[in-house]
């Protein structure tokens, strides 16, 4: 359980030594009084995927943008997101433009 506006879901912090399960995230409204005043609202179930390490997402992504090196850098960042999203999940179109231009996946 998390407390205040940040969510820590970690591996560790969510399974522990446990197998890889099914998360369900809970908001609870009525944090200032007594929790049993409001039912708990879900706000969604999902497996989560994590990585090893980054080094393969970067070798499957570099073979993206070497496929698609001769085209618009708009396509290419399309593919590499599909590719992603598909595989992996979804991923901020910022956050994705930022990790592909700090590990020069990104040309300009």
């Amino acid at each position: 359980m998390s407390i205040g506006p940040v969510l820590d879901l970690s591996r560790d912090a969510v399974f522990g030594d446990h197998l890889l399960a099914k998360v369900q995230l809970i908001y609870l409204p009525n944090t200032h009084a007594d929790i049993f005043d409001s039912p708990p609202e879900s706000l969604g179930n999902f497996v989560p995927r994590y990585l090893a390490g980054e080094e393969s997402i970067r070798n499957e992504v570099q073979i993206i943008s070497d496929s698609f090196s001769g085209e618009k850098q708009e396509i290419v960042l399309s593919e590499i997101k599909k590719y992603i999203q598909d595989e992996y999940g979804n991923v901020l179109e910022e956050n994705l433009v930022q990790w592909l231009k700090e590990n020069n996946l990104l040309k300009p």
